[in-house]
């Protein structure tokens, strides 16, 4: 007689997921390393192989043989680690985490489905560089951080303004808002694209531009622009004020008066303003003395302020006096854009010097004129006067000269008279009071 027992058989896996390493991540690229721990759960073996299944990675497991008591079964309470790895995408950076979801097979047994997440380090950021270009004379990709304009005439020129964006993050940004309030651009005005894409990816650049047309002075631009990150993430943003568009059409300007000094000299006086927002290299400034004066030696002197210096560190006769009646001083001045006047610049050139009036004895008006050259780069020759009170003028300086008053003479014979009446006076003075000789 025999009896049998039943078994209540209970195949089971259990299925442990964990990250090994890649979390957090920061870069396309970065790989995170994934561990899957298949334990045989349940209370009958399991022939292998054993299986992963991962929604993102491919997994590789070990053979059963290779745990336990080495057989081809794994066996209740046996184990075998299995990995797999995932390379980050720019989707995963976008999102701020990947989340992959596995499950264990073996022999015809599932475990159940576990899930791990890896998180992102986001770092939003972008890069703003403006740039300039004469509409219709170049393109954004030859623009200029800054652009010298010469033009004689000072007649209004259109210019395209260039703005570069680039995304330095580890994010996509997207809909970017740029204001630039000297050009009048907000942040509710769509600029079109020179070139790029949106939504704007790590390491790529956008160049949005905007057309202007009847500049007639010169600007620095500052513009700001702000984009947003993927997810609701603040918003990020960045300044640039180095594009400049310099419109030159004058030299440095000069204001020049003049002072009756003691009874034949004359002091003149010029005040040399660079009113533009670039430095001036080598302006000359030269004041030919007009006929009826002669420069005193040893009196020119050259004051610069600020950045502004005279070729060779000062004005000295054997430097700057070329001949009796020339003056020439070369310079270097810094911008002083918007003052005209030696009070409120903070780059002037004064220029000072005397002469003696040839001719003292009579009446006489003189006018005096300096006057400076000035080679832009990427222009022609500038030139320009001084003006006797209004900067940028070309009124010459005007002095009126009057002759000292003569002391009174007495002519010979009228000193002969005195004489004899003197002595007449004397004589009868002694005789009065009884004074012998």
């Amino acid at each position: 007689d025999s009896e049998t027992a039943t078994a209540t058989q209970s195949p089971a896996l259990t299925l442990v997921k964990s990250i090994s390493s890649g979390s957090p991540y920061d870069a396309v690229g970065d790989v995170i390393a994934y561990s899957y721990l298949v334990t045989n759960s349940g209370n009958v073996a399991l022939t292998g192989p054993v299986t992963v299944a991962d929604d993102k990675a491919t997994v590789t497991c070990p053979a059963v043989n290779t745990v336990g008591n080495l057989d081809g079964e794994l066996d209740p309470g046996e184990a075998v680690t299995c990995t797999a790895s995932y390379t980050v995408l720019q989707a995963d950076l976008n999102a701020g985490s990947v989340t992959n979801k596995a499950k264990a097979s073996a022999d015809g047994t599932d475990s159940l489905e576990d899930s791990e997440t890896a998180t992102a380090t986001q770092s939003p950021a972008l890069t703003l560089v403006k740039s300039v270009f004469v509409t219709g004379q170049g393109s954004c990709d030859t623009a200029k951080n800054e652009l010298i304009y010469v033009n004689k005439a000072h007649e209004p020129v259109k210019l395209t303004w260039c703005f570069k964006v680039t995304n330095v993050g580890n994010v996509s940004l997207d809909n970017p808002r740029l204001v630039d309030t000297p050009l009048g651009i907000t942040a509710s005005d769509s600029l079109p694209i020179a070139s790029g894409t949106l939504p704007l990816l790590p390491e790529e650049s956008l160049v949005l531009y905007f057309e202007e047309s009847g500049r007639v002075d010169s600007l620095e631009n500052v513009a700001s622009v702000t984009m947003d990150p993927p997810g609701g993430k603040d918003p990020v943003s960045d300044t640039d004020s180095e594009a400049v568009f310099a419109y030159v059409f004058d030299p440095p300007y000069g204001v020049k008066t003049g002072q009756v000094s003691g009874t034949d000299i004359i002091r003149w006086n010029m005040v040399w303003i660079n009113n533009s927002i670039i430095i001036a290299n080598g302006v000359v400034i030269e004041d030919p003395i007009p006929a009826g004066m002669t420069y005193r030696p040893g009196t020119l002197t050259c004051t610069p302020r600020g950045i502004t210096t005279v070729q060779g560190g000062s004005c000295s006769d054997a430097g700057n006096v070329i001949s009796p009646n020339l003056i020439r001083v070369i310079a270097n001045f810094g911008p002083d854009a918007g003052h005209t006047t030696e009070a409120d610049a903070e780059n002037e050139l004064v220029i000072s010097f005397e002469v003696t009036v040839d001719n003292p004895y009579i009446a006489q008006t003189f006018q005096n004129q300096g006057n400076a050259t000035w080679t832009p780069p990427g222009g022609g020759t500038l030139t320009g006067l001084t003006d006797d009170k209004t900067p940028g003028g070309d009124n010459p300086t005007e002095i009126k000269f009057d002759p000292p008053v003569p002391i009174p003479t007495l002519s010979e014979w009228a000193m002969i008279l005195l004489c004899l009446m003197l002595m007449g006076v004397v004589w009868r003075s002694r005789s009065r009071f009884g004074v012998n000789s």
